[in-house]
């Protein structure tokens, strides 16, 4: 598969100019593959079951084949192969669903949105449950691993010199979102019998291994009765809760007990199947029953039938993506990035996304701005049914918001810096006191900003009235109860604040939070404009001419004499942890002139510190790159891939040190393929600029969603192939750089010329008022 990661990195230039089929050390790791995944292993998927699978799957064409990629599809960069696992566990990939998810050779899976701890005193942290996947052969030696992405399964090949094999496959799945499954294909092709034997790492079974894989101490386990030998069920409530008076979230797990040992006899192939249930008192009012029901209904399940569907569903999320061309590397981080975000979310579990994933828990799982900021970005034109549920997450916490906000004496909603279970603020204390939680209060204007952001991309008026109206009202009420008027000046300031750079402390006027401020009120008021038809009594106290009046008088730090904007009052030249006034260009989009946008990136990017924390590093590049200043944005592109570690692909916050599986960079590193190189602006309109990024033939975003409309976008140097694969309510019209128009339709790809960007897409739902030209003028 190309290089392996993390040792060509060393030498970045080098290994992102190997071209697939090209580089050293190709071979070695497709053999690998193709010998893990190779073959079904003796599960034969019955006519009647593949019928009722094909029939609940649309129009997905899957059969047996579709649960092991072709050798053509490994040169698809969706298989990370390696003959070991990586000495440090941190680089083991994860499996999840965005309900349960767990680093593969940890003793711990989690369940979005449960659990344990008081706020920010003990505090508030993911709830551990012992895994139940802690599961290896020990007398037949490990050979090979892969993670396929595209199928989203883990798969570990053992073999001897004595024709005795096994295959472990796990995989959470995807459609039964409190199912993981682990699939052992064993076969003895010898002369004579042989035993595997198994280590099974699980503290609630008599036969299982406390050593590595202890007790949870977040929940109560205690043995529930299952009346079947076979099955280990355990339930329990959290040990704490969130606030005194918040629910003690009970849990129930149910696991197919795995044997010591196998005996094969000569010639003998045999497949056995472990599956893992899990419930909660979030959706079950007896979990432990639930845990169990659900086991015994899977049980009853073809596994074939379980893996189609699973593959089936990864499928139809790998519709819309990006597809690199020409560097096997490049594709691979690509999608190991999509891949890592989307086994934390789902459409139907809107618990939030933390900077860990769900499977760590990194930050004890809290949401921060990472999720509207960096994670959900590009995920609002790629995958916009997940997006929702970012902002659905914090629909659920506004009482808590605005209980924090009344807390202060101030209006509106006041979300916390750190968020979990309740929407109470939950970052740690520190000697007694809570100085993020209490002073980084951007985060209140980049949800907002975020909920208008994804108005704009899905022109959705009803979730606008219902739902997004109360994320920006909600923050426009606060800010203008917050910002202070400067009688002398006339504008306005945010006093004792923390800034994205948070090595600052508490600083007056932060930049970045000032301007994020000034452009949340103005989409509030904008979202109050486009809403005047719409009576809701709960609106008619609203003064939007105020948070005009504030947005348009707000105190900007500007210096005159250097021609940039200081990080905050009194900044003298500090180094700073991570990025902080290159966010005032991208992603807030503040108006600037190319003069002082050079100038800031130019003098800040010197301040960072080089082990600094990987957050915002890529708004350096999609700034540089909306400059027209490739080269400059080339450094910072090149940058990401020192923090992916292989052979699986993982994040790092840092170079040394912080956290792993750090999605948050990941994020990052996608938005600057989607809103760098590729070149879209999200504002009144669609823009797109495409540049291919460095080390590529092309690239391609499939099937992004915009105004209801999806449509493929194919870019190389000459030129852009835009294909409409679905109508809307609106009809889609792109306006070149020269003024020409020309109508998106669904069967009819439109070829752009690279000389004709940067061009507008305009929804209409009439073409009356767009001169559309001869689709031919293109070409």
């Amino acid at each position: 598969m190309g290089v392996e990661p993390r040792d060509a990195m060393r030498s970045l230039k080098g290994c992102l100019e190997v071209r697939s089929g090209r580089g050293g050390g190709g071979v070695v790791p497709l053999l690998l593959v193709a010998f893990v995944l190779a073959g079904w292993c003796g599960v034969a998927a019955s006519s009647t079951h593949l019928k009722e699978v094909e029939a609940s799957l649309d129009a997905s064409s899957l059969d047996a084949s579709s649960l092991t990629p072709s050798l053509h599809e490994l040169n698809a960069c969706n298989v990370f192969a390696a003959g070991q696992e990586p000495p440090d566990p941190n680089n083991m990939p994860v499996v999840g669903n965005g309900y349960a998810a767990t680093l593969l050779a940890s003793n711990a899976t989690f369940i979005n949105g449960v659990y344990s701890g008081l706020k920010g005193s003990t505090p508030s942290h993911r709830a551990r449950i012992p895994s139940t996947l802690l599961v290896n052969l020990t007398n037949i030696p490990l050979t090979a691993v892969a993670l396929d992405v595209e199928r989203a399964t883990y798969t570990r090949r053992y073999e001897n010199g004595e024709h005795v094999s096994a295959r472990q496959v796990i995989y959470a799945h995807r459609v039964h979102r409190s199912l993981m499954v682990m699939e052992l294909h064993t076969s003895n092709d010898g002369g004579s019998p042989s035993t595997l034997q198994l280590s099974w790492a699980y503290p609630y079974s008599a036969a299982g291994n406390r050593s590595s894989n202890g007790p949870s101490l977040d929940i109560h386990f205690e043995e529930v009765p299952t009346g079947n030998p076979s099955l280990v069920a355990t339930a329990g409530p959290i040990v704490q809760t969130e606030t005194p008076s918040s629910s003690q979230v009970q849990v129930g797990v149910c696991t197919t007990s795995v044997p010591s040992s196998i005996s094969l006899a000569p010639g003998e192939r045999r497949s056995m199947f472990f599956l893992t249930t899990f419930s909660t008192s979030l959706e079950e009012e007896d979990p432990a029953a639930s845990a169990i029901a659900l086991h015994d209904r899977f049980s009853r399940s073809s596994p074939t039938a379980l893996r189609l569907s699973h593959v089936a569903a990864w499928r139809r999320l790998w519709r819309s993506g990006i597809e690199v061309r020409g560097n096997v590397t490049v594709a691979q981080s690509v999608n190991s990035s999509l891949y890592e975000i989307i086994s934390s979310v789902r459409d139907d579990w809107p618990f939030g996304i933390s900077p860990g994933g769900i499977a760590t828990n990194a930050y004890n799982g809290h949401v921060f701005w990472d999720m509207e900021t960096w994670i959900y970005p590009s995920f609002m034109l790629l995958h916009p049914i997940l997006a929702h549920q970012f902002l659905d997450y914090r629909l659920e916490r506004i009482p808590a918001a605005q209980q924090k906000a009344s807390l202060h004496a101030l209006n509106g909603t006041m979300f916390p810096w750190e968020s979990a279970f309740t929407g109470v603020e939950c970052t740690p204390w520190d000697g007694g006191k809570n100085t993020e939680g209490e002073l980084e209060l951007h985060i209140v204007a980049d949800i907002a900003i975020a909920a208008f952001q994804f108005y704009r991309a899905t022109g959705d008026r009803t979730w606008l009235i219902n739902n997004g109206s109360k994320l920006l009202f909600g923050a426009a009420e606060f800010w203008s109860s917050r910002v202070e008027l400067n009688s002398t000046s006339g504008l306005y300031s945010i006093l004792s604040v923390q800034p994205p750079d948070e090595s600052a402390g508490c600083v007056n006027n932060s930049v970045y939070t000032n301007a994020a401020v000034a452009t949340a009120l103005f989409m509030a008021a904008e979202t109050k404009s486009i809403l005047n038809d719409t009576h809701n009594p709960e609106w008619a106290s609203l003064d939007e001419e105020r948070w005009i009046e504030i947005a348009s008088n707000m105190y900007i730090p500007f210096d005159e004499a250097t021609m940039l904007h200081p990080e905050y009052d009194g900044y003298n030249g500090e180094n700073i942890n991570q990025a902080d006034v290159a966010l005032l260009q991208y992603p807030l989009q503040y108006p600037m002139s190319k003069t002082v946008a050079t100038n800031d990136l130019s003098y800040y990017e010197e301040k960072t510190r080089k082990n600094g924390y990987f957050t915002g590093n890529n708004a350096y590049s999609v700034a540089w790159l909306r400059l027209g200043e490739a080269e400059n944005a080339k450094h910072y592109y090149e940058s990401s891939f020192d923090h992916i570690k292989g052979p699986f692909h993982v994040w790092w916050e840092k170079l040394q040190g912080g956290h792993p599986h750090f999605i948050t960079g990941a994020g990052g590193f996608l938005q600057n393929l989607v809103f760098g190189y590729a070149g879209f602006q999200v504002k009144q309109n669609l823009t797109i600029d495409p540049l291919v990024p460095p080390y590529v033939d092309s690239i391609c975003l499939r099937e992004i969603s915009y105004q209801g409309i999806i449509f493929t976008v194919d870019i190389n140097s000459q030129q852009s192939t835009f294909s409409v694969h679905s109508a809307g309510a609106h009809n889609l019209v792109l306006i070149t750089s020269n003024g020409d128009s020309f109508e998106l339709l669904p069967g009819d790809p439109l070829v752009i010329n690279q000389a004709q960007f940067p061009a507008t897409i305009v929804a209409h739902e009439s073409l009356t008022d767009a001169r559309v030209g001869e689709r031919s003028d293109s070409k």
